[in-house]
């Protein structure tokens, strides 16, 4: 009958208008969302993040003198891994702040001078990384937070610390650069109760300033040099090896050897 044509014609257009509904919310919002996650994992360079454990982690073991890890405030530790990652966040998200003329003449394709992330937001975005960087630090007492402070001023000196001379920022740049990964590995050490400064500690963290100080010395230019960025991601990769050797060092065989499994594995991944 006419009735049931159009009562099936007006049921066939309602369904059709929610699929077409549930379609747009599929094809548009999501892969919005997907999208905006990889701009922000770029800007992060979410991969580079793999080395940034181990510096607390080999800290906290080798200011623990071979105590059983039973023993030992893990807690601490988490706290102190945590901090690290959120400080190195900072500086990843802040280099390209400071950078951003810079990367618009040689890196156009970066989240920033695309266009795809605002100066401001990325500004505020690190600024909000280490503020929780502190507040978590907090938690582990005042030995880590005074490290941590240390650290966020050391990260913000390197990208927005501007000298007179270029040839004399590049030197301060790569020994800041080294600074901040030995306050890394002391923000560990830290983490341990009762004294956390022994030569066992010092010396590790001046030996792993000095690496990643003579690290950032060899990758300066690398935009102009697309070959060197293959050798600096495998001297990067190298921390790993430092870091392994650090706790085999403290007596911590297992970790070490699970440290240098990592390393073998990201590299036979990245290679």
């Amino acid at each position: 009958s006419l009735k049931s044509g159009s009562r099936n014609w007006i049921c066939n257009r309602l369904t059709r208008m929610n699929s077409n509904a549930d379609l747009s919310t599929v094809d548009h919002r999501q892969p919005r969302m997907k999208s905006l996650l990889a701009v922000w994992f770029e800007l992060l360079r979410v991969p580079n993040w793999l080395s940034v454990p181990g510096d607390p982690l080999a800290g906290f073991l080798l200011a623990s003198g071979g105590q059983p890890l039973a023993e030992l405030r893990l807690g601490g530790l988490a706290v102190a891994v945590v901090v690290a990652l959120l400080l190195y966040g900072t500086g990843m998200i802040w280099n390209d702040v400071a950078d951003f003329s810079e990367d618009v003449a040689e890196r156009p394709e970066r989240p920033l001078p695309s266009g795809r992330i605002s100066r401001l937001t990325a500004f505020y975005a690190g600024l909000l990384l280490v503020l929780g960087a502190l507040g978590v630090a907090a938690f582990a007492g005042l030995k880590v937070l005074a490290v941590a402070a240390v650290l966020a001023v050391l990260v913000a000196f390197y990208d927005f610390g501007r000298c007179p001379a270029s040839r004399l920022r590049r030197y301060i740049s790569f020994i800041n650069m080294g600074l901040c990964r030995g306050a890394s590995l002391l923000l560990g050490a830290a983490a341990v109760d009762g004294p956390s400064w022994s030569a066992g500690v010092w010396v590790p963290a001046a030996i792993l300033a000095v690496y990643v100080a003579a690290v950032t010395a060899i990758a300066f230019g690398e935009a102009r040099r697309p070959r060197l960025e293959v050798a600096v991601g495998r001297l990067l990769r190298f921390l790993i090896v430092i870091q392994a050797v650090f706790c085999i060092f403290a007596g911590y065989l297992v970790t070490g050897g699970g440290l240098l499994a990592l390393w073998l594995a990201v590299s036979i991944l990245a290679d």
